[in-house]
């Protein structure tokens, strides 16, 4: 699996995961249901590290690639569009029209941590062909309004385990070795081994397995991070 494949929140994000060493299923673990978590509406930006500098009220289309863009409406989750390598920027215009924007549902289910549960589509000249998948994010409040909405989050991947041990110096390795090479060897409980990545056997191990993951985010080079709510409209 190609680290640009899947992106975390939306597709437009481009937060990549590491390797294909991530949960994933061909069904949802998980439905929505009224009393779900919810992430404050309007206006987020996903950082990819601490020291991302950026002006909240500059022209989105001016933001460094650090810092990306999203806009919460409802129970949808819409990421700014992005130019594909090689092709020319888009146009500013779009970055101010959410009609334009990907939009993606995913479930937030709670728990410590919350797991959000995102589907993510086999796309094909720019359409969505085959069944797709879900994969899955553990997430972390760090700020919440008065009745619980969500302001700001921490955010890491749900991993298989802990990644595998990089093959030794001049070791040959089969067709079978390297398409495996990046999914742990010593999964969490009640993950094995898929095609893509790995699935779980129920969603407690899911569960389980997003606790357990902060710990490896590092190691899997996915470092945990930040999301926050900026403002309620798409423009200052």
């Amino acid at each position: 699996m190609s680290r640009s494949t899947i992106r975390i929140l939306v597709a437009a994000l481009a937060l990549p995961l590491a390797a294909c060493n991530v949960v994933v299923s061909q069904k949802p673990w998980f439905t929505a249901s009224p009393g779900d978590p919810r992430l404050s509406p309007g206006l987020w930006v996903a950082l990819q590290n601490g020291a991302c500098s950026f002006s909240p009220t500059a022209k989105l289309e001016t933001w460094p690639d650090c810092a990306k863009p999203f806009f919460v409406r409802g129970t949808e989750l819409l990421g700014a569009p992005e130019a594909r390598q090689g092709e020319p920027p888009l146009d500013p215009a779009v970055f101010s029209d959410l009609g334009k924007w990907q939009g993606s549902t995913p479930v937030m289910v709670a728990g410590n941590p919350l797991v959000m549960q995102l589907r993510s589509d086999v796309m094909q000249n720019g359409a969505p062909a085959g069944d797709g998948f879900y994969l899955y994010l553990a997430m972390q409040p760090q700020v919440r309004d008065g009745d619980g909405t969500i302001r700001a989050v921490r955010i890491w991947p749900v991993f298989c385990g802990p990644p595998p041990p990089p093959p030794a110096r001049g070791e040959t390795q089969s067709i079978e070795d390297i398409g495996n090479s990046g999914v742990s060897r010593r999964p969490f409980p009640g993950l094995h081994k898929a095609k893509v990545g790995c699935e779980a056997d129920s969603a407690a191990a899911i569960r389980r397995a997003a606790a357990l993951s902060e710990d490896v985010a590092v190691a899997n080079e996915m470092p945990p991070f930040s999301a926050k709510w900026l403002r309620a409209t798409l423009v200052p």
